[in-house]
């Protein structure tokens, strides 16, 4: 099979799973995840199972799955992250318990952002996913807009510089764009970027 099938194959699972949502496409995702990481009768492990699936479809299926995911599966894929040293896999795995769209997952995944077993460089994460639905994504401007001085001062600069641009894509008025503004403005000295990247935002 050429690589260009792999990726066509992988490109349309995301889009049936994440974009249509699918049943039998989210069922067969929830089935793959489970097994991946090793959770059900058949293996009951907690271990990573690459023969699940292939590799190429990791990162869609864990995504899919976590968006639709129950209690235990989301439980699941967490302890699989905090356990997994695979760069690879933990990117994949930390994508899908961010991803969550039930009301109380969603809180538990905007959560992670304070949780000690995520690195400085994968904080984001959960917070991006959570911003990218629809169903999630004024929950979520609100709580980083709650939590604003703690999320800053646990970003370096750099990172923190794009919250402005992060929040202003979700936050589509002038009304809002002037909240945005009023809120990072007496922040600037902490925000790599500062001003440019704050009207940057208020631009979008």
């Amino acid at each position: 099979e050429s690589d260009e099938h792999k990726l066509l194959r992988r490109d349309v699972v995301g889009f049936l799973g994440l974009s249509m949502r699918d049943a039998k496409v989210v069922a067969e995702a929830d089935k793959r995840a489970r097994k991946y990481i090793g959770l059900g009768a058949a293996s009951g492990d907690g271990a990573i199972h690459h023969d699940a699936m292939e590799k190429n479809l990791v990162g869609p299926v864990l995504a899919i799955a976590g968006r639709h995911a129950d209690d235990v599966l989301y439980q699941a894929l967490v302890a699989a992250f905090a356990k997994t040293t695979d760069t690879e896999v933990r990117g994949s795995l930390l994508a899908a318990i961010g991803s969550p769209i039930s009301a109380d997952l969603s809180k538990r995944a905007r959560a992670l952002f304070f949780d000690k077993r995520l690195r400085v460089s994968e904080l984001m994460v959960p917070i991006r996913q959570q911003l990218r639905h629809s169903k999630t994504q004024g929950d979520t401007v609100k709580w980083v807009l709650d939590h604003i001085d703690k999320i800053i001062a646990a970003l370096p600069p750099r990172q923190a510089g794009w919250l402005p641009e992060m929040l202003a894509s979700a936050m589509c008025s002038q009304a809002k764009a002037d909240e945005l503004k009023a809120l990072f403005d007496p922040r600037t000295g902490k925000l790599a970027g500062g001003k440019r990247n704050i009207g940057m935002a208020v631009e979008i």
